[in-house]
C-alpha cells in the first residue's frame, strides 16, 4: 500500500486534507503514513495511524471519481 500512496497525485490528497480540516502540504514524495509520523506526530497521541491513513485514502479516492 505504501508504494501506491507514493504514486498518487498530491492534489487529490490536498482536497482530502482540506475536507478533514488539516492544513497540510504533502508533496507526494513519501507515503502518507511517513508524512504523518514525521510532520504531525502529535496526532498519533489521539488517533491511530491506520485510522488517519484510511480516512485520508477514502476521501482522496472520492476525488478521483
Amino acid at each position: 500500500m505504501q508504494a501506491r500512496q507514493q504514486t498518487q497525485p498530491p492534489e487529490r490528497y490536498a482536497l482530502a486534507f482540506e475536507e478533514l480540516g488539516l492544513d497540510w502540504h504533502w508533496d507526494g514524495s513519501e507515503p502518507v503514513r511517513a508524512y504523518i509520523e514525521r510532520e504531525h506526530p502529535h496526532l498519533l497521541r489521539v488517533y491511530d495511524a491506520d485510522f488517519l491513513v484510511s480516512a485520508i485514502e477514502s476521501i482522496s479516492a472520492r476525488h478521483t471519481a
